[in-house]
């Protein structure tokens, strides 16, 4: 449930309006106690993409997933779980979006 709002997003945001292939990557990083989902796309920006936005468009897929990390914060009293949005860039011009959703790992019993 985490996941899928970033998936979504660069699906309909980045690599859709593409001439070329569209590419999405997931992938999983541990760093100490902590889970980094990557989502990775090679699509045309979160600059570009907000140009061609519909004004009607109420998304809430990225305001939703914010509400599940902060009530992980809350309900396991840290700071660790959290999103960094990435724009990235080729030679200066948009060339997708990275998105890293933080999250702290447990032992299980």
């Amino acid at each position: 449930m985490l996941i899928q709002p970033l998936i979504e997003n660069s699906v309909k945001h980045g690599v859709r309006s593409l001439k070329s292939d569209g590419h999405i990557t997931v992938s999983f990083e541990i760093k100490e106690n902590t889970l980094i989902v990557i989502v990775e796309d090679n699509g045309v920006g979160r600059a570009h993409a907000q140009q061609y936005r519909d004004s009607s468009h109420n998304g809430l897929g990225m305001k939703i997933l914010q509400e599940r990390l902060t009530l992980l914060n809350e309900k396991k009293r840290t700071d660790i779980h959290h999103i960094k949005i990435i724009d990235l860039f080729n030679n200066g011009s948009p060339s997708g979006t990275k998105a890293e959703v933080h999250l702290m790992l447990e032992k299980a019993l």
